[in-house]
């Protein structure tokens, strides 16, 4: 009964024993230096998963069809004027657009491409042009890149991704956190070099903003801004679809903002009634096809490129200097003498009109746009959405 006493004084010497040495031991280090290193969080983003998983979305797209309702601004930030109209988009890949915007029945602007040509046409008292450029004659034009509808179905996700502009792009951080930049690589088209940026969001995957820039990256050329997007059913191509391929659905831009910045031009579309793989073949060659518009004249924009070029030869012809005479009194210059033929084929001043180059995109007059109805103000999501477009919906239209 007299051990006990005596162990526990034992005990208690032996654990600050062991405490002790176990304070040497840390402040020796021996234990810290055989830690792994701090791992510190690193970008999630996958560049290969991305591309996979956008080139299937847009595989799944064939055709697309759908009535949206539109917001067109046009003017500086602060000074913009902001009108609405319906629009018809139809759009089958690769390369057939077509995008009609109306107003009180009538068609009011067309902006659209097929495989040969694309055009775009508003309705403008002061430009009377149906603008248009085939395909084999771009590399005649400086032709703005963004003029083409090409960037519009890029910017929906109607586009895939190429294994070469894969292997290029550069990986950034984005302009917001949990997002990304992919840059890809210049590209020049119609005498003008560009590239493309799109910022994707880290943790859905998706583009939020598409941006056509400057080979040196300083300017913008044309923006476009996906503030929401929607989850829509693929059709099959028959009514004797499997069960997979009716469960099927693909990722479609629901609300998007289209810019041309040089132009102050924006578009606010809001897609409605979509259809996906639906459109009737039938209907190709009548709906992709450059409008013809009374009063408007058709401008080919390669034909306005040649004709800038100076000319190569003329037909007039001088006579001889007149001698000066003794008196040393200075007599007028010379008068031209021209030819029959040189007069016949050398036109006159007022003939000599050249077609203007189109140096910005010709844009609808909104004196015959209605204004838009007042809406909610965004949602603080929308808000950040990068986006700051010159719109003034409260404003009251001239007429």
């Amino acid at each position: 009964m007299k051990v006990a006493p005596r162990l526990l004084p034992a005990m208690l010497a032996t654990l600050a024993t062991l405490s002790a040495a176990g304070c040497r031991t840390a402040s020796m280090g021996s234990i810290a230096h055989n830690r792994p290193p701090e791992v510190r969080p690193q970008s999630t983003f996958d560049l290969q998963e991305f591309v996979a998983e956008h080139n299937q979305n847009a595989e799944r797209i064939q055709s697309l069809e759908a009535k949206p309702a539109i917001t067109v601004t046009m003017g500086p930030q602060g000074d913009a004027k902001s009108g609405a109209v319906v629009g018809h988009l139809a759009v089958e890949r690769p390369r057939n657009f077509k995008l009609e915007l109306s107003h009180s029945m009538s068609t009011i602007g067309d902006i659209g491409s097929n495989d040969e040509r694309f055009w775009f046409w508003f309705q403008n008292s002061k430009d009377k042009s149906v603008y248009y450029c085939d395909y084999t004659e771009l590399s005649s034009t400086s032709l703005a890149v963004t003029y083409q509808p090409d960037w519009i179905v890029e910017a929906m996700g109607l586009k895939g991704i190429t294994p070469d502009e894969a292997a290029q792009i550069k990986v950034r951080p984005g302009p917001q956190p949990g997002t990304t930049n992919l840059t890809f690589a210049p590209t020049k088209a119609g005498g003008q070099t560009y590239s493309r940026v799109m910022v994707v969001s880290d943790s859905t995957r998706k583009v939020s903003e598409f941006r056509v820039i400057s080979s040196d990256g300083k300017a913008t050329i044309a923006r476009a801004t996906i503030k929401k997007y929607r989850d829509l059913p693929v059709a099959g191509p028959t009514s004797e679809e499997s069960s997979t391929a009716a469960r099927e659905t693909c990722s479609m831009p629901e609300n998007i903002v289209l810019e041309w910045k040089r132009e102050m031009l924006s578009l606010d579309v809001v897609l409605k009634e979509v259809r996906i793989n639906q459109f009737d073949t039938s209907k190709r060659a009548a709906r992709f096809v450059q409008p013809t518009v009374a009063g408007y004249t058709p401008v080919n924009l390669a034909e306005v490129a040649r004709q800038k070029a100076p000319a190569s030869s003329t037909a007039v012809r001088e006579t001889i200097p007149v001698p000066e005479p003794r008196s040393r009194v200075r007599l007028n210059p010379p008068l031209q003498i021209r030819g029959e033929d040189a007069a016949a084929n050398t036109p006159r001043r007022q003939d000599q009109v050249r077609p203007k180059s189109p140096m910005l995109l010709p844009v609808l007059d909104l004196d015959v746009v209605a204004a838009p109805v007042p809406t909610a103000p965004d949602s603080p999501a929308d808000r950040s959405s990068g986006t700051a477009l010159a719109t003034n919906p409260g404003i009251a239209l001239e007429r």
